[in-house]
């Protein structure tokens, strides 16, 4: 072997590319896996939310019953329509996790390769425009993946979602109990105390 890179010295640096290429994506498996389930959780919660509110109330009808392709956006239907919470004050949260929801998707159904333009072959400006508005996030122009560089990402939609549950708790129990109080006033939010 030692020949062959003597004899062949750009094959070594070929080697030494695709291991940095690798080295860099291995944090990102563990960032991307943890988003997955950060997204999971909110769809946990929605849902559990939404059921309770159903056992409480005897309403007839399941979140199956709601327009949208998912939980979350069927949750968000149903506190609306049916639990008549004001979710214009969750609106900036909203426009926030539907964008994860994106980031989330391209992760589990596209495995980080974003879609290229029919007719140029580049990618998609409006993938770019939202991965960057997301921050934190490396994109390969040559080859449409993309990786995230670290936890800011996930601390950021953490922060999101932990205002948008706590505004909907606040709605459902102002709405049910005269006496509600915020018993999330020392809620801490995360900061970056996370293991990662």
């Amino acid at each position: 072997m030692k020949d062959d890179i003597n004899n062949n010295p750009a094959h070594e640096s070929i080697l030494r590319s695709i291991y940095q290429h690798e080295l860099i994506k291995i944090p990102s498996y563990f960032y991307h896996s943890t988003l997955i389930s950060v997204y999971s959780l909110l769809e946990t919660t929605l849902n559990l939310i939404c059921e309770e509110f159903i056992q409480t109330t005897s309403f007839p009808l399941t979140l199956k019953h709601f327009a949208g392709g998912n939980i979350i956006d069927k949750s968000k239907v149903f506190l609306s329509k049916v639990a008549s919470l004001d979710m214009s004050k969750v609106n900036k949260q909203w426009v926030e996790i539907t964008k994860f929801q994106k980031l989330r998707n391209f992760i589990v159904h596209q495995n980080c390769i974003l879609q290229l333009d029919s007719k140029d072959g580049k990618i998609k400006s409006n993938q770019i425009n939202l991965l960057n508005g997301i921050g934190n996030i490396k994109i390969d122009t040559n080859d449409g993946t993309f990786i995230l560089l670290n936890s800011k990402p996930i601390l950021n939609f953490l922060n999101h979602i932990d205002e948008f549950i706590h505004e909907i708790i606040m709605q459902l129990g102002e709405n049910s109990y005269p006496d509600f109080d915020d018993i999330f006033r020392t809620r801490e939010h995360y900061g970056d105390n996370l293991p990662f």
